[in-house]
């Protein structure tokens, strides 16, 4: 007869790193199809921190759509920004 604590076994050997891994993965595939970004994935695409990219849409220095509690950002003005474009096209 096994015990409760028996019951429940987890491997701790696996890398912890794992889930951000897989979680970082999914979010790349789903960025790739979508014509919006969130915050996280435009982070990304530009080099800088999810932190600097919330500062950045915060001051203005990077446009954002907000949609209730969402924070998207228009792939197109990303790629505008890329270029060297002033004013982003709209989404």
């Amino acid at each position: 007869m096994t015990t409760r604590s028996e019951q429940f076994t987890f491997d701790f050997d696996d890398d912890p790193d794992d889930k951000q891994k897989h979680d970082a993965a999914s979010t790349s595939r789903r960025a790739q199809h979508s014509a919006t970004l969130t915050v996280t994935e435009a982070a990304r695409i530009l080099g800088i921190s999810r932190t600097t990219a919330y500062e950045a849409v915060r001051d203005g220095s990077l446009r954002s759509i907000r949609v209730r509690r969402r924070i998207l950002i228009p792939r197109s003005w990303i790629n505008d920004m890329l270029l060297g474009s002033t004013t982003p096209t709209a989404p």
